[in-house]
């Protein structure tokens, strides 16, 4: 499973049938979840949102070689379109 654009900002994602990272609003700041287990806290959703697309590639990768496990430039500029373009989407 490769990670689009829009499942970048989507609050959960699920990489097999038994692993799920989401990302949900905790008080004033975003959590970090592994199975709706609490991972961590930051005040930053982008952050957040960052550090979930990293578990995700990396949980994906587990797999075998042939995936790069390695979370690169192109994934990071991938998260920041996403979340900009989010951003202007909700701008009126």
């Amino acid at each position: 499973m490769s990670i689009y654009n829009e499942e970048l900002i989507r609050e959960e994602t699920r990489v097999s049938t038994n692993v799920t990272f989401s990302v949900k609003p905790v008080v004033c700041d975003y959590g970090v979840y592994e199975n709706d287990k609490l991972l961590a806290i930051l005040s930053s959703r982008f952050n957040a949102l960052l550090i979930k697309a990293i578990l995700v590639k990396d949980a994906e990768s587990k797999g075998g070689f042939a995936m790069p496990s390695k979370f690169r430039k192109a994934d990071y500029e991938k998260l920041e379109e996403a979340l900009e373009k989010d951003l202007a989407d909700c701008d009126v």
